[in-house]
């Protein structure tokens, strides 16, 4: 499957998630509420190097992710509260 942005509120308050989240390489958006309150989570989030947009709320409230979180060089967007309620150690821009 190729697509290049995941959708307004695609995995809302979804709840079977386990582990960590390895975001596809040719995604460039990640829109509104994508994975808000995405509890499930246990591990790292990994974003795609050529992302250029994460909207408000994206992961608001993923609260299980850990560890560091990198974001590169192409990102021109991060939305209000993308990732509040999130337990990164550390955010990094590369």
């Amino acid at each position: 499957v190729n697509f290049t942005y995941i959708e307004f509120r695609a995995f809302y308050n979804c709840s079977s998630f386990h582990g960590s989240l390895v975001v596809p390489e040719n995604v460039v958006s990640i829109e509104f509420s994508a994975f808000n309150g995405c509890s499930g989570f246990n591990g790292s989030l990994s974003l795609p190097s050529m992302l250029e947009s994460l909207k408000e709320n994206a992961f608001n409230g993923c609260s299980g992710f850990v560890g560091t979180l990198i974001i590169f060089q192409f990102i021109k967007e991060i939305g209000k509260s993308c990732f509040l309620s999130t337990n990164f150690s550390k955010v990094v821009s590369n």
